[in-house]
């Protein structure tokens, strides 16, 4: 790899922004008209069952309203993971809540994450070939809609068949009705916190809107990284489309795509490296928390190899703390490379072979033939054996 000429780029963490009245956000409309819907059929149970059952089991049934909920993210996620692996696509991760399970090279790996704000779960699927046709899109994005109606359709027939009144009918109805408020939700195009609906995804694609060919470039170079392909051999990361109108998310994950091939190529500090990562920089907390700490983890490799010093590269590093994805490996060997920088020998030996205990969690090929490389080259001035 070759460095940038070891100056200081001078791209520091920006400010976090004061946040954003509640008022003024868009989701909190969304969010208080899911809320008004689940304390509707909530009260509405309750209310029906006043004459039909005790007061225990009204209780429970009331209580049950948000293990309901949880129970149809699970559903959905389910459904999007089960129908991108019909079309013939790697399930890589997961995600509920607070909870993450990822598939990386050692296996299935469970683990408590912070909660990614603007989402409820995930589903991570990645295409094992470059093309995915719009069908197998479409499908993968119906699919955790489509669980949750078919669960909720499913209880109700369950329901009629075993002739179920009372406290259990209620329960069971209470289950169906939060699983077809969910489903109808989540087709609405709509964005919150940065993510795109499935319904906002869905119309972007059939309607051929610029987000949706990035999204299809994305899926791409996601199937080469799976191939084991390194994204400095991936097509030029750039599109045809006016970058100003695309969600901020997707503009990010082209700038992504861009400078993580310079890096790649040894080319950190040509202009259109440096463009890519101040472009994530300026929008840095604008963009969608989960992805945000990818965005950080990248613009601290690109410091550390412009030559940034130990300060600045460790502020981006603290950022990238959290997300969708483990970033553990990436940023034990950002930690190492730093402590070497300052003449902290222990320090990077031990940053050094944590970074080599953590490449298991790794998801795809390409990114983990980066990171061996990183630390091959890391490894012969502070004089250990690569592994």
């Amino acid at each position: 790899m070759i460095e940038a000429g070891g100056h200081d780029v001078g791209l520091a963490v920006p400010p976090r922004p004061a946040p954003v009245p509640a008022w003024r956000r868009p989701a909190t409309y969304l969010q208080f008209a899911m809320g008004g819907a689940f304390g509707a059929a909530g009260v509405l149970t309750v209310i029906a069952l006043m004459d039909r059952a005790s007061g225990l089991e009204v209780a429970l049934i009331a209580v049950a309203l948000f293990p309901a909920a949880w129970l149809h993210l699970l559903v959905h996620e389910a459904g999007h993971a089960l129908a991108g692996w019909a079309g013939g696509q790697h399930v890589a991760a997961l995600g509920l809540g607070p909870w993450r399970a990822e598939r990386g090279s050692g296996g299935w790996r469970v683990h408590r994450a912070d909660h990614v704000q603007g989402i409820g779960g995930f589903a991570l699927v990645v295409p094992r070939r470059e093309t995915v046709s719009t069908l197998e899109r479409s499908a993968y994005l119906v699919g955790g809609p489509l669980a949750n109606l078919v669960a909720a359709a499913v209880v109700v027939a369950l329901s009629a068949v075993l002739g179920l009144d009372g406290g259990w009918g209620a329960l069971f109805g209470l289950f169906a009705l939060v699983g077809v408020v969910i489903g109808l939700v989540n087709l609405v195009p709509f964005q919150s916190g940065g993510w795109s609906s499935d319904g906002r995804q869905l119309w972007a694609l059939w309607r051929g809107w610029p987000e949706a060919r990035v999204a299809e470039s994305m899926n791409r170079w996601a199937a080469l990284a799976m191939l084991g392909v390194r994204p400095r051999d991936w097509p030029e990361g750039r599109i045809a489309v006016d970058e100003a109108a695309l969600p901020q998310s997707i503009a990010d994950a082209l700038r992504r795509i861009r400078l993580l091939a310079a890096i790649d190529r040894g080319e950190a500090g040509l202009p259109d490296a440096e463009a890519a990562a101040r472009g994530l920089a300026a929008g840095f907390w604008s963009g969608p928390d989960g992805l945000r700490q990818l965005n950080a983890g990248l613009l601290a490799a690109w410091q550390l190899k412009c030559g940034a010093s130990p300060e600045a590269v460790e502020a981006w590093i603290a950022e990238s703390e959290g997300g969708l994805l483990d970033q553990t490996a990436h940023r034990a060997w950002l930690r190492a490379a730093v402590a070497h920088r300052r003449g902290d020998r222990p320090e990077a030996l031990a940053r050094l072979a944590a970074a080599r205990a953590a490449l298991p969690r790794v998801i795809d090929p390409a990114s983990r033939a980066m990171l061996v490389e990183e630390l091959a080259v890391l490894s012969e001035p502070l004089g250990v054996k690569d592994a």
